[in-house]
């Protein structure tokens, strides 16, 4: 079974035995699989990194607050230069163990204010 494949305008394809999956869940749960719904499966299947919805449709690199009380997962954007920071800070890390990394995943875990 494929994740995904892109089409030739470059658009996220949903593989069938995946469309077929989705459709049994959503159907339980009184829904349809859209035709934007479908997208973001493909586009989440796509993506080399764990993804948020809210990131496959905007396609902005975010990072993670994650609360390890109830599950609330929440998304941040940091500031262009501390998201430089975190780049530079890690291939300064990964080059001397001689590791070229393709992409970072940044999340902060705690308890958020529900929680404390």
């Amino acid at each position: 079974m494929r994740a995904s494949t892109a089409d030739m305008a470059g658009l996220a394809v949903l593989d069938p035995e995946i469309e077929e999956a989705a459709k049994v869940v959503m159907n339980r749960r009184g829904l349809r699989l859209t035709r934007h719904r479908r997208t973001i499966l493909a586009t989440i299947a796509l993506a080399d990194h764990p993804m948020s919805t809210a990131e496959a449709l905007t396609n902005d690199h975010r990072h993670h607050l994650v609360c390890l009380v109830c599950g609330m997962v929440g998304d941040f954007i940091p500031s262009r230069r501390v998201e430089a920071s975190i780049r530079a800070e890690a291939r300064r890390l990964l080059n001397t163990i001689g590791f070229d990394a393709s992409i970072h995943i940044f999340d902060v875990q705690g308890r958020c204010n529900r929680c404390r």
